[in-house]
């Protein structure tokens, strides 16, 4: 219970000290964000379904560049030029540009 100034009353046979502990962790506790531990299924159905689309994106790209300059026998375009350039200087998206 509070008195009119927002101060705990005192009442006999409570703790206003424990009681204001309890407070205290329970306001930051709310600012640690309020998530729990995710559970291990879930987590493991979340990385199949990221690691699954990484794989599919590594391989149809692969899959269009096979597709498109070596059984269409196409010209290599500029980024394709860049790309090749990049592989062979062994170096990064970053490092390169």
């Amino acid at each position: 219970e509070f008195s009119l100034q927002g101060k705990l009353k005192k009442v006999r046979g409570r703790d206003n000290e424990a009681i204001i502990k309890s407070i205290i962790e329970d306001s930051t506790n709310i600012f640690r964000g309020g998530y729990s531990k995710p559970d291990p299924l879930s987590l493991l159905i979340v990385q199949s379904l990221i690691n699954n689309r990484l794989i599919f994106d590594i391989y149809s790209s692969q899959a269009q560049w096979f597709l498109k300059y070596t059984i269409r026998k196409e010209e290599y375009d500029d980024e394709a030029k860049l790309y090749i350039v990049r592989k062979w200087m062994k170096l990064n998206q970053g490092q390169f540009d």
